[in-house]
């Protein structure tokens, strides 16, 4: 049993008042005991529930009966994307699937239960000082808290249970993505067939749940991940699929994309990124309406294919009737983001300052033992019982992939177009964790059995990107020098270079006509906490085109909270 906490709570009381307010999902009546409310293509024992009372009475039993002793026995049983909120008389339960695809928010205090689908909803809450410096400095607030205070989220893979009478929260994971110690390697054949017929597997469960789509929507790059949907489709024999690239003209990975939906006769469409198409969003108020409905408050928002999936929608190009299956995130499952830095965490100390460093946008907070990011993580790691090599990929999956990489997918949602993400299904990660940390480390195993079995010929004769675009094995001088540099002098430096160079997504022009500098953007250094400051203050000066596009967004987004 994986271990599971308890939180008790002051001035229980036996009358508490709860109030769900689940806007984007679903809800049926179970019995005159239990409603259910429910989100996503939920499948039990490999067939599709059928989300109604009647058909499903012996699913929703279970499901009304989950605790932490039988929720492991229970997950073993079910894929696919979900998100449950079943309310009995006496208890309130959530359940999130493997990546947390719909996170759900929830408060609970003496004599009051909040519960919803939205965080914008718990607006009136404070907000809570240190938990805005995490966002801030790290891009996400760590564990399952949020920027207000005594406001939670939902984490992947994680059953929740609050005890209406005593008002008590018990919750457990019932997956963590932990790679194991001491595993055998396994042979490129061994391998290739296994891959093979998983995502075979996946795939026709994910066209099944999805009977009448119009079209099977692929955001393709000139990676790998993406090549591998449409890959997969073409051998079942799927013929409605088209795809998209974005960015700027004939930017090298919408060279390869063409080249790849070309070569298996798929319908390619771009959308050119400029300054211009984004300050329209920001003019009409799109881009705020938007950060609005999908704000989180634990996590920066995501923009990358916004204006892409804008600009098709408008153009009929894709309708409410398709489906879009982006390729998130089978680099990080395979292997892609462990390298050797990782592998000589021997110890506590070393794996908590890598993961703090990598998870952080400012080095001198990120390994200051005091500050909040570090102290929870710390925690984090004790309560997993992890060893030091898998932190770094444990924390990965719990934050950077659950709540920014899948937020991506509010856009969709946005739009009111259906998503699937095959490979957040439990059977491909399994796989990727049974191979040893020899076979995983950036991800080289994985890649080189693309060609040797995985791939369709005429797909596996189409370069990758990486494979074009190799970045210099050795640091230049210029970047050693750079990183000695300090950040005031960087932004002064910055601010020299008046010419804007956009490639490939040219994801820093959201914000490029917004305002000229990131001060003019989000406002005031008196709006941060004050622990924020000196990692703020020299970001503050420079052009908002030469700004991380994700600090940048992160830094709007809680900009405007703290404004309201």
């Amino acid at each position: 049993m994986i271990k599971n906490y308890k939180s008790d709570l002051n001035n229980i009381s036996s009358e508490c008042l709860s109030t769900l307010t689940l806007l984007s999902f679903n809800k049926i009546t179970v019995d005159q005991n239990t409603i259910v409310h429910f989100k996503g293509v939920p499948f039990y024992e490999e067939k599709l529930v059928d989300l109604s009372a009647e058909k499903s009475s012996f699913f929703w039993n279970k499901l009304s009966n989950l605790s932490a002793e039988n929720i492991e026995e229970f997950s073993l049983k079910m894929q696919g994307s979900f998100a449950f909120v079943i309310e009995t008389k006496d208890r309130i339960i959530l359940l999130s699937d493997y990546i947390r695809t719909f996170p759900m928010f929830y408060s609970v205090s003496e004599k009051k239960i909040l519960l919803s689908d939205k965080l914008n909803l718990f607006s009136e809450y404070k907000i809570k000082s240190d938990n805005v410096s995490n966002l801030v400095t790290s891009g996400y607030v760590f564990g399952n808290e949020t920027i207000y205070d005594n406001v939670n989220s939902t984490q992947a893979a994680e059953l929740i249970i609050i005890d209406k009478d005593s008002a008590t929260i018990e919750a457990c994971r019932y997956f963590r993505f932990v790679p194991k110690d001491n595993l055998s390697s396994i042979s490129v054949d061994s391998f290739v067939n296994e891959y093979n017929k998983i995502l075979e597997r996946i795939m026709k469960r994910i066209i099944l749940s999805a009977p009448n789509c119009n079209k099977w929507v692929i955001p393709l790059s000139g990676g790998h991940d993406s090549r591998q949907l449409i890959n997969i489709l073409v051998k079942l024999g799927i013929k409605n699929v088209i795809c998209y690239t974005y960015g700027k003209l004939n930017n090298h990975q919408a060279v390869l994309s063409k080249k790849v939906a070309d070569a298996v006769g798929y319908d390619w469409h771009f959308v050119e990124y400029s300054e211009e198409k984004w300050f329209e969003l920001h003019q009409n108020g799109l881009i705020d309406t938007y950060l609005d409905d999908s704000y989180q408050g634990n996590s920066i928002p995501h923009f990358q294919d916004f204006l892409a999936v804008y600009e098709l929608k408008n153009k009929g190009v894709i309708t409410e009737d398709d489906v879009i299956m982006p390729g998130h995130t089978l680099d990080m499952i395979s292997g892609g983001h462990l390298n050797e830095l990782d592998l000589v965490c021997s110890d506590r100390q070393g794996a908590l300052k890598r993961s703090s460093l990598r998870h952080g946008k400012c080095k001198e907070l990120s390994v200051n033992k005091l500050y909040a990011n570090y102290r929870t993580l710390s925690t984090i790691y004790d309560e997993i019982n992890s060893s030091a090599v898998q932190f770094q990929e444990y924390i990965n999956w719990q934050e950077r992939q659950s709540k920014f990489i899948v937020n991506s997918c509010r856009i969709y949602e946005f739009f009111e177009i259906e998503f699937r993400l095959p490979f957040w299904e439990k059977e491909i990660m399994e796989l990727f964790l049974s191979l040893p940390v020899e076979q995983r480390i950036e991800r080289k195993f994985y890649l080189s059995t693309e060609r040797q079995g995985i791939l369709i010929d005429c797909l596996a004769k189409i370069p990758f990107e990486d494979e074009t675009n190799k970045k210099p094995s050795k640091i230049s001088l210029k970047q050693r020098l750079l990183t000695k540099t300090p950040s005031i002098v960087k932004a002064l430096l910055s601010r020299l270079v008046r010419s804007k160079n956009y490639e490939a997504e040219s994801l820093n022009q959201i914000f490029a006509l917004k305002g000229n500098t990131v001060e003019d953007v989000v406002g005031s250094l008196k709006l941060f906490p004050k622990d924020t400051h000196a990692f703020l203050k020299p970001l503050l000066l420079r052009y908002t085109h030469r700004t991380s596009n994700e600090l940048l967004t992160g830094l709007y987004a809680v900009s405007r909270i703290i404004k309201k």
